[in-house]
């Protein structure tokens, strides 16, 4: 019966029908409590796709416990994809969790173990975003184009790849170059494996039509991500996302209609990862406390007696880690992190 219930679990997943995964999986790491079965495979499995689908509603604190307990007694020796998958959603969730530096060296130790081994592409697109985005976000630009490849080797032409093209583009200010990539998924829904990559994908339409100052161009878009989003239950991608979202999310509140308590949710989430350290570096925090001045970028350079290439440096790094694409709203996310104290937002 268990392992009925948790291949039924693994196809539900597979399948995008997270309310079907969500009962059969459950149901299946009951059934093991219930029967003593925790050491089988089966019982690793169910967790893995429960933590999975813990960790996108950004419920960081189950997807790190029920990761712990499939991989507690050791089954997974015998299931390496088994065994990545739960090591990898475990660290994604300690990332999740303010264990930033911890959370990506484990999501790169669990790829490093599983090799060239082979894995269904639901899976590999699955881990391998989970690391891509961690590394982008710690603003480790080569350690995400490391992953990057090692996924280009294994999807073909999947939709994520330009996704995660199109992220690397907005996170260096080319947004025009984001567009175009993450353009070609809005257009091609098909192309992509995960049913959650569109919700990333408006998400990402969002943030350049804010950055661009197109403000109906950015509802239409969030509001396309907040429809895609609410029957998956997916709150990671707007916990994740950068202040110009939460922003909108605030601003509007109240005019999302039937989504709005998913706007409230999404709100949730996004206050529990502003409150997530942020590791900004001594001399980012130093250039941070300059942003919300009138300074140009060369008079912050002349200030601290530094090249203006290395201010430059500095401020690509700070966007990065604070999953934004401009000055303005660098200073809204710091506040949100705690990391400015007088509001004064240029």
């Amino acid at each position: 019966m268990m392992q009925c219930l948790a291949l039924l679990g693994v196809v539900a997943a597979v399948g995008g029908d997270v309310r079907a995964m969500r009962t059969a999986s459950s149901q299946a790491v009951e059934a093991a409590a219930e029967h003593g079965w925790e050491r089988t495979v089966w019982f690793a499995a169910a967790t893995a796709t429960l933590a999975y689908a813990a960790l996108m509603r950004a419920e960081t604190d189950d997807a790190e416990r029920l990761t712990a307990a499939g991989l507690a007694f050791g089954v997974t020796s015998a299931s390496p994809r088994l065994h990545f998958t739960l090591r990898a959603v475990h660290g994604a969730a300690a990332f999740d969790g303010g264990e930033r530096a911890a959370g990506l060296a484990e999501l790169q130790q669990a790829r490093s173990a599983f090799g060239d081994l082979s894995a269904g592409p639901e899976q590999v697109v699955a881990m391998a975003l989970l690391e891509f985005r961690a590394a982008l976000m710690l603003g480790h630009i080569a350690a995400a184009r490391t992953v990057l490849g090692w996924l280009a080797e294994r999807s073909g032409d999947a939709g994520e790849l330009h996704v995660m093209r199109a992220w690397v583009e907005a996170s260096a200010g080319r947004h025009e170059q984001a567009r175009f990539l993450v353009r070609h998924v809005l257009e091609r829904p098909e192309s992509t494996v995960l049913p959650q990559t569109m919700v990333d994908a408006w998400l990402l339409e969002t943030s350049i039509a804010v950055a661009a100052g197109e403000r109906p161009a950015a509802r239409r878009a969030l509001q396309a991500a907040l429809a895609l989003a609410e029957p998956l239950d997916a709150l990671r991608p707007f916990a994740q996302a950068g202040a110009g979202i939460r922003e909108m999310l605030v601003h509007q509140h109240g005019s999302f209609g039937a989504s709005e308590a998913f706007v409230d949710r999404a709100l949730a989430a996004g206050a529990g990862a502003a409150h997530s350290e942020a590791t900004l570096s001594e001399r980012e925090l130093t250039v941070l406390r300059l942003l919300p001045s009138l300074l140009s970028l060369g008079e912050i350079a002349d200030d601290l007696a530094v090249s203006v290439n290395t201010v430059k440096s500095h401020v690509r790094s700070i966007y990065a880690k604070l999953g934004v694409s401009s000055r303005r709203l660098a200073v809204l996310a710091a506040h949100e992190h705690g990391l400015l104290t007088d509001m004064h937002l240029v």
